[in-house]
C-alpha cells in the first residue's frame, strides 16, 4: 500500500518497493487540488505494485534511486529475433494501400508465421524454405498466390541478410510455382453489339460498358474517372488516368506508378461521354457516379448488370475485366500499332501486350486508333 504524506507543504508518495521504503515528492501542494491530484497518483501506483507493473523511472524519472538502486538492466546485446517478430515490425514499416498492406498481412499470419514464426532469423535454411513450399501446395495453395508468398518470404530474409543474421537468401535457390495462364476470353465486335443491345433499356449502363470496352481502362479505373479528367479542349478529346476506385481503398491512386497515363479517347467513347455529361455532370464530379454522387460499386455492378445483360444477350459468362481484353484483342486483330495499345493500357512497354495478346497480332499498319474505328464501324458500332 501507499500512503500520501506533507512535509512543508509539499505531499510525496510513501511506499515499499522491492523490501526498500520509499518516499517520492509528488510535486504537489498539500491543499485540497493538491489532495486529490495526489490520490489520483496513489490510486495508479497501488494498482501497478499490486500487479508487479510498477516501473520506477516512468513515474519519478528525476529520482535518485530511480537513477541507481532501481534503474533498469541495461538492455541485451541486440540479435537475431524471432521471424513472427520481425516479420510483423518489417510489415508495420511499410507503405502502400489498405488493400496492398492488408494483403501482405495475410500472407504473413496465414502462411509465413505458421511455418517460421518461432524460428530465429539466423536459422531459416534452404530446407525450411523447400518445406514451405510444399506446404503451400499440399494446402492447394494456387500458383500466383504461392509464389506471392514465396516473393514476401524473401523479402523479409533479404533483410535478414543485409542485418547480418543471414549469410544468403535461401529463398532464392527455391523454384517459383507454375502459374496459369490468365483467362483471356474477349467479345469480338459482333458480341459486343449484343451486349450493348442488351442494356438499350439502361442507356446509363450501356454508355459505362461502351467507354470500358473502347478505351481498355481496367474497371477500377473507369470507376474512378472523374469529369475534370476529360480534356475535351484537345485536338482529339483526351482523358488523364491517375486514379482508381477499390472497396477497400476508396478512391486511391493508379495500380502503379506506370498505369498513370494519357489515353485517347475514340470517337464511340467521345459520343458516350457527351450523352453521360448531359445525364450527371450536375449531380457529382465522377463521370459514372453511384446514387450518393460516389463511386459505383464493383460488385454491384457486376451482379446487377454486366452478368444478366450477357445472359440476356446470349452470350457465355465471363468476367468485366475481359472488357479491357477485348479492347486490346480487337485493336491487334484491326492491325493498331502495339506500342499506341499498350500506351491505351498503362503497360510501360509491349512486352505485356504481346506476352499476353500475342495470336492477335497482325503487322502495324498505323498508329492512331483509326484502323480500330473502322473496324467498329464496321460492325455497326
Amino acid at each position: 500500500m501507499a500512503a500520501i504524506r506533507s512535509d512543508k507543504g509539499k505531499l510525496l508518495l510513501d511506499f515499499q518497493w522491492q523490501n526498500q521504503r520509499c518516499r517520492e515528492y509528488l510535486g504537489l501542494d498539500d491543499d485540497k487540488e493538491g489532495r486529490a491530484r495526489a490520490k489520483h497518483v496513489q490510486k495508479i501506483i497501488e494498482g501497478e505494485l499490486a500487479a508487479g507493473t510498477f516501473a520506477y523511472g516512468v513515474h519519478f524519472p528525476d529520482s535518485r534511486k530511480a537513477k541507481t538502486i532501481f534503474a533498469p538492466p541495461p538492455p541485451a546485446p541486440a540479435g537475431p529475433p524471432q521471424f513472427s517478430v520481425f516479420a510483423r515490425e518489417w510489415l508495420s514499416r511499410q507503405r502502400g494501400s489498405v488493400a496492398y498492406l492488408s494483403d501482405l498481412g495475410s500472407l504473413i499470419e496465414t502462411h509465413l508465421v505458421p511455418s517460421f514464426g518461432d524460428l530465429l532469423m539466423s536459422e531459416i535454411t534452404l530446407e525450411h524454405v523447400e518445406e514451405f513450399m510444399v506446404a503451400l501446395r499440399k494446402k492447394g495453395l494456387g500458383g500466383v498466390r504461392a509464389n506471392k508468398a514465396r516473393a514476401l518470404l524473401s523479402r523479409i530474409a533479404q533483410r535478414g541478410v543485409r542485418n547480418k543474421w543471414l549469410e544468403g537468401n535461401p529463398v532464392g535457390e527455391v523454384r517459383r510455382e507454375r502459374e496459369p495462364k490468365p483467362q483471356i476470353d474477349p467479345l469480338t465486335f459482333e458480341e459486343l453489339r449484343r451486349l450493348l443491345d442488351a442494356l438499350a433499356d439502361d442507356p446509363e449502363m450501356q454508355r459505362f460498358y461502351i467507354v470500358a470496352a473502347f478505351s481498355g481502362l481496367r474497371t477500377s479505373e473507369l470507376l474512378a474517372l472523374r469529369w475534370h479528367d476529360v480534356d475535351w479542349k484537345a485536338e482529339h478529346p483526351v482523358a488523364t488516368i491517375c486514379q482508381a476506385s477499390t472497396k477497400l481503398d476508396g478512391v486511391h491512386q493508379t495500380k502503379t506508378a506506370g498505369s498513370e497515363r494519357t489515353i485517347d479517347l475514340r470517337p464511340a467513347v467521345v459520343e458516350a461521354l457527351k450523352r453521360q455529361r448531359s445525364a450527371s455532370l450536375l449531380k457529382s464530379e465522377f463521370v459514372f457516379p453511384s446514387e450518393t454522387g460516389g463511386p459505383l460499386d464493383r460488385d454491384n455492378l457486376a451482379n446487377r448488370i454486366w452478368y444478366p445483360a450477357l445472359k440476356r444477350a446470349g452470350l457465355r459468362r465471363r468476367t468485366p475485366y475481359q472488357t479491357r481484353h477485348s479492347f486490346a484483342t480487337l485493336a491487334l486483330e484491326a492491325g493498331e500499332s502495339i506500342g499506341w495499345i499498350a500506351q491505351q493500357l498503362g503497360h510501360v512497354d509491349t512486352a505485356m501486350v504481346i506476352k499476353h495478346y500475342y495470336r492477335w497480332v497482325k503487322n502495324p499498319a498505323r498508329q492512331d486508333g483509326s484502323l480500330f474505328d473502322k473496324k467498329a464501324s464496321e460492325a455497326g458500332l
